[in-house]
């Protein structure tokens, strides 16, 4: 799977393209804006499905509390 970066790379370059011919300045401050809008938007994103598993999991008292710190910090790796 590709990093949350590298998505956001690749999104930000797709929306960049129709507006290729304008101003250089422009096209890298809404580049900026697309890139840092996808990796923010996908990191919370990642972030909200940590805390329902993590809400999941410890509700139904399935894995042991070191076992649930240990499974968090993976996903958020």
């Amino acid at each position: 799977m590709k990093s949350i970066e590298r998505r956001a790379y690749e999104y930000a370059k797709k929306q960049i393209k129709p507006y290729k011919d304008s101003n250089p300045i422009i096209n890298g401050k809404m580049w900026a804006d697309f890139y840092c809008s996808y990796f923010l938007g996908a990191k919370d994103q990642k972030q909200r499905m940590i805390n329902k598993i993590y809400g999941w999991l410890k509700t139904r008292k399935l894995l042991t509390e070191d076992s649930l710190k240990d499974l968090r910090k993976v996903m958020e790796e």
